[in-house]
């Protein structure tokens, strides 16, 4: 059985580009319809499972939790104008 690693939980901002690379295998199936090694855009907080599969056929999964935070709100305040 492959020692599959989906790597180590991330923090990201809304909107940020990631990139989940499965490791320990030689192919690599994503929960969530991602692709190995194929920066996306995760839309909200989740657990990304990836399952690796070795030569012989033999699997192992390993699961990696995107936290995704909100943008925060920013107020330049009132216009002001200056006669």
């Amino acid at each position: 059985m492959p020692n599959v690693n989906a790597g180590t939980d991330q923090n990201v901002s809304f909107g940020d580009t990631v990139t989940l690379i499965g490791q320990g295998a030689m192919n690599y199936n994503w929960s969530n319809g991602i692709n190995n090694n194929i920066s996306f855009i995760p839309s909200n907080t989740q657990n990304y499972i990836v399952t690796g599969i070795d030569n012989n056929g033999c699997t192992n999964t390993d699961t990696v939790l995107l936290l995704v935070n909100a943008l925060p709100v920013i107020s330049a305040g009132a216009s002001d104008s200056v006669v």
